[in-house]
């Protein structure tokens, strides 16, 4: 008759040996890291001053890595203090086209914004608004098992021309 420690010390090896064995073999496959972000010039605005976002998306990986999506893959939406969208950026249609977009290691990507100074806006009336930006995109061509990363919020500060 078998004794239940042993039972219990065999069956501890077997599942320690099949964990060993998972770790080693998924241990050696790197798996794309990213980081979504966003600049603006500053927080503080006059109604009516234009103001720039510019999203990026960085590979944090060792190695190039092309993702796919539509164009653009990089988006912001602008929000009221009471969490109400405001608007969408950008403000063109997006298209479903699927295309690659090719990521350098620890390079910000900012091309989808058509411009240097990103997506640029105005907002019409003073408060205190949240700027979120994301991107969304796959890393297969067949757009399986689509992603989206978002950034940190920022918070902008739009003042009346008499403050």
């Amino acid at each position: 008759m078998i004794k239940l420690p042993k039972i219990i010390a065999v069956v501890g090896i077997v599942v320690l040996t099949i964990g060993f064995i998972y770790l080693a073999y998924f241990a050696s496959v790197e798996y794309p890291r990213f980081r979504m972000g966003a600049e603006l010039a500053k927080t503080r605005y006059q109604v009516g001053e234009n103001i720039s976002v510019k999203p990026y998306l960085i590979n944090m990986g060792e190695r190039p890595i092309t993702v796919f999506g539509g164009w653009p893959i990089l988006f912001a939406k602008v929000y009221d203090a009471e969490n109400r969208q405001v608007m969408g950026l950008p403000i063109w249609p997006a298209l479903t086209v699927l295309a690659p977009h090719a990521l350098k290691p620890r390079v910000p990507y900012y091309a989808e914004t058509h411009s240097p100074e990103g997506f640029t806006f105005t907002l019409d009336k003073p408060g205190r608004f949240k700027v979120v930006a994301w991107a969304e995109f796959s890393l297969s061509r067949e757009h399986v098992y689509p992603m989206r990363i978002y950034a940190d919020p920022i918070w902008i500060e739009v003042v009346s021309s008499s403050n």
